[in-house]
């Protein structure tokens, strides 16, 4: 265990649901080990080197450990995990556009614009997370031209802005007005379980619309809706015509979770 207590833990604090927990040093060092194995496993899978091309950013002070002389989290070794199980059987060169469902503070778009540069990346979700992700990637991308999010009737109002920026954001209400087949990779995590069945069928439907390439869903295998039912990993509403090119449950890592890459004519 000697390589993962180089890091020095004392009493950090951590947000919880619950109030503010310290992170004392038996949890501080737990939580080290787990990312230090993390980080073992997915290197194992990174033929990209992206471990060596992207750092986690210091904005938005993320919990870090040093190891093997790189700064680490939690969040950017799963979001290179997540970055592998969306794009295989894609030539990287032919993902140009791609769009994220409920996207955090948008760490997954970070990894994504760092290795892809030439790609755009577009942000749907609702407040607060639409501003926390607006705030995090203008940040972490400040020379990026980027279409903040703001109201509009129509795709004609915003069209040539909105194409000509690599990072932008939208409400979830605004994805109907996107023109179809607007992007060539379409991804949610662990936000479709979080809607009501109407929504979550809404969505599926838009993503079928809008997308016309890959499809990458993750989600919990039983979960709640807002609408006070169970849903499952089978009652998705998943398009006929949408193929499978891998399904994994439970998930490697997150064990509650399945995912499911589809290709989507």
């Amino acid at each position: 265990i000697k390589p993962y207590i180089s890091s020095k833990f004392n009493n950090y604090n951590l947000n919880l649901k619950g109030g503010v927990k310290k992170f004392n040093p038996l949890t501080a060092f737990l939580y080290k080990v787990y990312v230090c194995n993390l980080f073992d496993y997915v290197s194992r899978l990174d033929k990209l080197i992206i471990f060596k091309k992207v750092k986690e950013p210091l904005i938005g002070n993320p919990f870090l450990i040093r190891y093997r002389s790189k700064l680490l989290s939690q969040d950017l070794c799963n979001s290179v995990y997540e970055f592998y199980s969306a794009t295989k059987s894609k030539n990287l060169s032919e993902i140009k556009n791609i769009a994220e469902i409920g996207a955090g503070y948008g760490r997954l778009a970070y990894v994504f614009l760092k290795v892809i540069p030439k790609t755009s990346y577009t942000v749907i979700d609702i407040p607060p997370a639409l501003f926390v992700s607006q705030w995090y990637l203008s940040k972490v991308f400040p020379t990026s031209k980027i279409f903040f999010y703001r109201r509009f009737k129509s795709y004609k109002e915003i069209k040539r802005e909105f194409e000509s920026a690599r990072i932008r954001f939208l409400m979830a209400d605004q994805i109907e007005l996107l023109p179809d087949k607007s992007f060539d990779l379409m991804i949610n995590i662990s936000s479709l379980h979080e809607m009501r069945r109407n929504q979550i069928k809404n969505f599926i439907k838009q993503m079928d619309r809008l997308t016309r390439g890959l499809c990458y869903i993750k989600q919990w295998y039983r979960s709640m809706t807002k609408d006070n039912s169970w849903i499952t990993r089978s009652e998705y509403p998943i398009p006929p015509s949408w193929k499978v090119i891998s399904s994994r449950f439970p998930h490697p890592i997150q064990t509650f979770f399945f995912d499911t890459l589809y290709r989507v004519p």
